[in-house]
């Protein structure tokens, strides 16, 4: 544990750079969606002074501003469980595609990009049968 950093910042040429919030860290342990207040979103993120502000938790995909000037805050999504907000009501919770961000810096210029690559997920539940995992046939319902 001694070496365990809550947040890791990464440098972006001439820019405050990035910082990377674990979700398991108390700043991010709060679900931040889209229709979150923005009020609520600065109060978790307010100590935080980089640009660019990554986090997770909610796996799904997000860029939204934060606070006047430049930072930003961006959620990557889930490369496994791409959980589909929406549809959550009528019980089918997760989508089946990895999702991923990419983060570019190229002198003062920072850009993300979102990206989303379906999967099939006949193949995924044949392997996960094939582990003899407990309880996978409970698991594979987030997928009907």
């Amino acid at each position: 544990m001694e070496q365990f950093q809550p947040t890791i910042t990464i440098p972006l040429g001439g820019r405050t750079g990035a910082a990377l919030l674990p979700w398991f860290t108390p700043v991010i342990y709060e679900i931040i969606l889209p229709e979150t207040p923005q009020e609520t979103v600065l109060e978790y993120l307010g100590e935080h002074s980089a640009n660019f502000l990554a986090g997770g938790h909610t796996h799904t995909q997000q860029l939204r501003r934060v606070g006047p000037g430049e930072r930003r805050y961006v959620n990557p999504g889930s490369i496994s469980l791409a959980y589909n907000w929406a549809s959550a009501a009528d019980g089918s919770k997760v989508d089946p595609r990895a999702d991923y961000a990419i983060l570019t810096s190229e002198g003062s210029i920072t850009s993300i990009t979102f990206r989303q690559v379906p999967y099939d997920v006949a193949e995924l539940s044949a392997i996960m049968r094939a582990t003899g995992r407990p309880h996978v046939e409970d698991y594979l319902k987030i997928y009907e």
